[in-house]
Formats: structure tokens, sequence, C-alpha cells
């Protein structure tokens, strides 16, 4: 059902009369999909780039096994049951070693002595895993993601990791890639088994990023994805001048010998009428591989979906020597965070200058985990430093943030310079460190009302309980109304007292609370009353 109402505004719109529940998870407003109109004047969406720690780095090369290179976070943090200590798992030495760093607070990071591994004859480190000493690991554990599987039945595999390794040469099963995603489980997160030696899922980059659904209960896979671009040939080798993007899905590929390689995969094409199956044919001087971002799922952590394509270069415009080099990627509420790290290719003046590849993470999200937006494309919110600073050239983050109190803590690892040449393998130029990065609680986005304006949701079933705001009126005030659905002009059927406060969870209170019981469960647009302030989210929490 729609129809035409007259807003405050005075605006006439028509309005979708789907009516939204919106009990049990929270509502970020990165997008319009709760909105009942489009912004009006005095209102912007503005994105807040996270805080990094004074301190930082917080967590050094200190331990001769994290070099070369340095404690790298591809990795994951957890805390250690409700309220405890928090946990992170990251490799050192590329993945050679799997470490534990823990922290009250994270800030304050510790390097246990575990005793379960043993370095130079002393188990007085921090190793969890010897990736030389396991039969299952063919080279490294690298890159790896922990998840606390709620889902599965026995203790023993309450742990899961998800890890890159490759086969080495000549040990390959059948025709597979030589690289994939591994999985390993754990009672605890320290004492890991390694039931098989055989990749789970062959059809990713070397950049995984996995982490727990909730609300679908899936495991799910955001992770760097091989993507070709150049122009299309035919059979002769001659170009025919028409633009391809050819993501190759590796079961099985191979190269062809002479003439144009051939890519076999089957390959994904993006065509007018979505993406296609079909035998790629590309001069091998005229295609040129870039990194991409791929999702996939499981239920079971086990069996996985084909790889789907979701940020690919050479979309929307972009430049050259744009690239995406992976993104973590959680849920929140209804909306999927990721953080996209954009990587801007800047090619030395001959071969004895490398490479560089400075990469930020920029903001990106989703309603379904299938159609990604980038929020506001080449402003990051986890920046790079400025230059000869520590975290000037490359910034790889865990697989998601961890919530205390009213901030969200996002551990990250980076290195002054990043190279694409061989020479960081032989000159040690990558040199990581940790460090902290914070924003508030679901803080990634506002809407900001410069002065006095007017939000106005959808239409939305109103339920008991505690209605909270995400909001700082700490400079101005927020008011909340009630009205009725189709008569938007009327006086509204419930007005809240006036809020000037800051905080992440503050709780509605109404003029009239009795008004509220003969509300609940019937369909309501919610408007929002601001002046001088930022609106982050809403939303409903079971109470009185």
């Amino acid at each position: 059902m729609r129809s035409s109402i007259r807003s405050g505004l005075n605006e006439e719109l028509t309005l979708d009369h789907e009516v939204l529940d919106i009990v049990d998870r929270v509502q970020l407003l990165l997008d319009d999909n709760l909105l009942g109109q489009p912004l009006g004047a005095n209102l912007r969406r503005v994105l807040h780039t996270a805080a990094k720690h004074p301190d930082n780095p917080l967590i050094r090369a200190d331990r001769p096994y994290e070099s070369p290179f340095g404690p790298q976070l591809y990795g994951t943090v957890l805390p250690d049951g409700p309220g405890g200590e928090l946990r992170m798992w990251y490799q050192s030495r590329r993945g050679a070693y799997l470490t534990l760093a823990t922290s009250p607070d994270g800030v304050h990071w510790d390097k246990p002595e575990l005793g379960l591994c043993e370095y130079e004859g002393s188990r007085a480190n921090n190793i969890i895993v010897d990736a030389t000493a396991v039969p299952q690991v063919h080279m490294k554990v690298n890159n790896p993601s922990v998840v606390l599987d709620p889902s599965d039945p026995d203790p023993q595999r309450r742990y899961k990791m998800f890890y890159y390794d490759r086969y080495p040469a000549g040990s390959r099963p059948g025709n597979c890639p030589k690289a994939g995603l591994f999985l390993a489980t754990s009672p605890d997160g320290l004492d890991w088994r390694f039931p098989s030696d055989r990749a789970v899922m062959h059809q990713l980059g070397d950049v995984p990023d996995v982490v727990w659904d909730p609300i679908d209960k899936l495991f799910v896979s955001h992770n760097k994805l091989n993507h070709w671009s150049g122009d299309e040939v035919n059979e002769s080798g001659r170009r025919t001048g028409r633009r391809i993007d050819a993501f190759v899905m590796p079961r099985g590929w191979r190269y062809g010998n002479g003439g144009p390689t051939e890519l076999f995969g089957p390959s994904r094409l993006l065509g007018e009428q979505g993406w296609l199956e079909r035998r790629i044919l590309l001069d091998g001087n005229s295609a040129r591989m870039k990194r991409a971002v791929g999702r996939a799922e499981s239920r079971d952590g086990v069996d996985w979906s084909d790889q789907e394509p979701i940020f690919w270069a050479d979309r929307d415009g972009d430049p050259p020597d744009l690239q995406y080099h992976g993104m973590p990627a959680w849920r929140v509420g209804d909306v999927w965070i990721g953080l996209l790290q954009v990587m801007r290719e800047v090619a030395g003046s001959g071969n004895n200058t490398p490479t560089h590849l400075p990469t930020a993470m920029e903001l990106a999200w989703s309603r379904d985990d299938h159609t990604w937006h980038r929020f506001a494309p080449g402003q990051p919110i986890l920046p790079l430093g400025h230059e000869g600073m520590w975290d000037a050239g490359r910034i790889d983050g865990a697989t998601h943030p961890v919530a205390l109190e009213d901030q969200e803590y996002y551990l990250y690892a980076a290195c002054p310079l990043w190279c694409l040449d061989k020479r960081w393998r032989q000159e040690n130029t990558l040199h990581y460190q940790m460090g902290l990065a914070s924003w508030r609680r679901e803080g990634y986005v506002s809407i900001r009302s410069d002065g006095a304006a007017e939000l106005l949701t959808r239409v939305v079933r109103w339920h008991p309980g505690i209605f909270f705001l995400n909001v700082d009126a700490s400079s101005g005030s927020v008011r909340v109304e009630l009205i009725d659905p189709n008569a938007n002009a009327s006086p509204p059927l419930a007005s809240s007292r006036v809020l000037r406060t800051n905080e992440t969870r503050a709780e509605v209170q109404w003029e009239v609370r009795e008004q509220l019981f003969a509300l609940i469960g019937r369909p309501v647009r919610i408007r929002f009353l601001l002046q001088n302030a930022d609106l982050y989210s809403f939303g409903f929490e079971p109470g009185r």
C-alpha cells in the first residue's frame, strides 16, 4: 500500500507503507533504507575517522622468532569469555609461527610464556603453532582467522582457525591449485588440531578474512581474489578493443603454452547481462592481474560456496592504479561493515627502485553481503600515517573489532614501507608493528544536524522495552516523536523529553509514558528533532 502525505517540511512524498520490524537489531544510518524522506536542510552524513592511540605502536618485534618482518596482524582478537581478557592470534615470520598476545584492556599487551612449542631449545615463548612441526601444514599458517563457533556440538571444535597455505611443488592432490584455505580446530584456542592436509576452499587469494554471521548462522569469508583486466583478443591474438574483467576461479585452472594465454576456470567475465561463464583468450601483454575482493560462505566451515566477486578494480570509473587488497568485514544489525584495503600503485623510476603499494582502509557497507558500496571513496576511515611514520606504507587489520564499554577497538599491523618487487625479501624492508585504532560503539557514520532539522523514518512497528539512541547531543539537543504513518502533520502520538547527552545507549524518556502502551504492536513513524547533534544509530532493548 502506498499513499501521499505531507511532511513537516511541507514536502509531499509518496511513502511505502511496508511495516519494518526493528525490535531485535540496532539500526545504523549509513544509507536511506530506514528513512521516510530524503535528508533535508541542515542534515548530512559524516564519516568518523578512527582515532589512533597516542602510544602506537603498542606491539613491537621483541622476540627473535617474530623477525624478519615483525608481528603481523592478519589475525583475530577475541575476548576470552564474557568480560575476560583479550586474546590476539597473530602471525610471526610471515606465518612460520602462530603466536598469541593477551591484554586486559586492548592497550597493554603481553606475550605470555605458554610452554607449548620449542624455539631454540626453550619453551619460554608465546608460540602456539610451529608450522614446520605440523605434518598437515605444507608451508605456513598464513593470515589466520580464528572463530568461536557456537553452533558446533563438539566442544573439541569450539574454536576454528581458517588459514592460507600452499602445497609444495609436486604435492598437489589431483589438478587443484597450488594454494587454498585450510582448517584447524581447538577446544580452547591454544591446543590446535589439523584434521587434514587438504584445503577446504581453493577459490581465493592469500588474504582470507573469515567471521561467524550470528544472524544467518554462517561462516563468511571476504578474501582477496585474482582479477585480470585488459583487452579482449580473438583467437589469432588481435585485440578487439573491448574491455574485459575476468575473475579466475581456480578449480583446476592452468596456463596454455605459447600464443595467447588460455585461462581456464571457469573464468567469470563481467558482461552486460551479469556474470557470464566462458573461456577467455587473453594476450599476455594486454592483460594484467589485479587484486579484488570475493565472498564465500559455509554452514560447517568445510563445504564452501563458489566465490562471488564483490569489489574489483576498474568498476565505477576507478583509476588504473587502484586495487583492492582485501576487506575485513563483520555484521552490525542488518548491515555489514567492511574495511576495504584500497591500494594505490606508485611505480618507481627504474629497475632499482621498488614499486610502492601504500594501502589504507576505507569504509564499505552492504545490507545483504552481496551488493557492496564504498561509503566515501578516497576518504579513509583508517588512514595511513604521514611519510616516515611506522604506519605510512601499509595497514593490515584484524578480522573485526572488539567492543569494550562504549568503544570499538581495532588492532592493526602496519609498516613504514611496502614494495612489490622481490627486494623486500632480501633486504627486509617490511618492519611490521601493531597499533590500536578506535571508534565509538557503532560510530562509523552519523547523521549530523547543523542547526535545527527533522529526520523521519519509514513505518516501523512499535515494541515494548527501552528505546535508545546512540547520539552526541552534548552541544545541542534531540527529541523523539511517534507519529501516525498517514498523518504526519497531526499532533504526535507520543513525545519524549529533550536529550542533551553524549551516550551510545541513551534511554529515551517519554513525557507521558502511558501513551506508549496503546502503541505496542502498532505501525508508527519515528521523528527525530535534532539541534546541532549527531545521531549514529537507534533501536530497542528489552526492559521495563
